[in-house]
């Protein structure tokens, strides 16, 4: 599929894993309908909306192309999705026709003929704000495998409790001989890992999910990678990251599905679901860029 597989992949395991925690719904019946978007400001709306499978269907899912979608800013009428099929024309998703913005509140509602309507609220945080990073040693590569802490301080904002995802990489720009045996300058991404541990984990999304804070400070432990792992002749190289402030409701999603498994005898355990009438996650992402080049 042509579209975010990351929507998709998302709303396949929830499917197959998922209970409800808040709303009291037909779950013996499976009469119900199932919603999964991440909303993002400057960026389309995309919803994953599923209908329950019958026996003798074939797939995981199925994708209804004659859902009613519309949305809320701040309680006012904001925009109505429309549906937009895979290339093979078997699953879809529907899409916004205006881009969402920082601090605003969005309703998504769902309605498809024969089944209970659903609905979910989420806020779009304003993205985060950096006042400075530092590191506990100089930031440079090193012949072997390093690993140093970085501490990241943002700007505060009204909110007590903040969630946030993290993804670091090393961008570098290096010299290389073409077929013509001339040299041009070729650039690439290298990853960067985090030391995981029970609050630092890679969920779903292939991001960083790291623990609430409440300060104000992001610290992580990031595992430079050796200098042999990257090409040769570097012209430039620069510490990469991105982080983004997410809802409670995305962190208890994220958290719920990492430890899925833990201490259930292999059972699928009951994962967050913040969908009134229905199954499903509705969160928010803002997301801010930052480069720091190497000494």
């Amino acid at each position: 599929m042509r579209f975010n597989s990351n929507i998709l992949y998302l709303l396949v395991v929830f499917l197959l894993s998922s209970c409800l925690k808040e709303y009291q719904v037909d779950l013996k019946g499976q009469n119900i309908l199932s919603l999964n978007s991440e909303i993002k400001p400057d960026d389309t709306i995309k919803a994953l909306i599923t209908l329950p499978k019958k026996p003798d269907w074939y797939g995981d899912f199925v994708t209804p192309a004659n859902a009613k979608v519309f949305l809320l800013e701040d309680g006012v009428f904001f925009d109505s999705l429309y549906y937009k099929p895979d290339v093979e024309g078997q699953h879809g998703i529907y899409i916004s026709k205006k881009f969402p913005k920082e601090d605003k509140l969005y309703t998504i509602h769902v309605s498809v003929d024969g089944f209970t309507s659903i609905q979910a609220t989420q806020k779009i945080f304003e993205k985060p704000k950096i006042s400075n990073v530092t590191f506990n040693k100089y930031l440079q590569l090193e012949p072997t495998q390093d690993t140093i802490w970085m501490q990241v301080n943002l700007l505060p904002t009204n909110e007590i409790t903040r969630f946030f995802t993290f993804n670091i990489a090393v961008y570098a720009e290096w010299w290389e001989r073409n077929d013509q045996g001339l040299y041009e300058i070729k650039s690439g991404y290298f990853p960067v890992e985090l030391i995981n541990s029970e609050e630092i984990f890679r969920d779903m999304y292939w991001e960083w999910s790291l623990p609430p804070i409440t300060n104000n400070i992001v610290k992580v432990p990031i595992i430079l990678p050796e200098r042999s792992t990257l090409p040769n002749q570097i012209k430039n190289a620069q510490l990469t990251f991105t982080i983004s402030e997410i809802p409670e409701d995305g962190h208890k999603y994220r958290v719920d599905y990492y430890n899925r498994y833990k201490d259930n005898y292999g059972e699928n355990r009951i994962i967050f679901s913040n969908i009134e009438n229905g199954l499903g996650i509705f969160t928010s992402k803002s997301t801010t860029y930052h480069n720091i080049p190497f000494q």
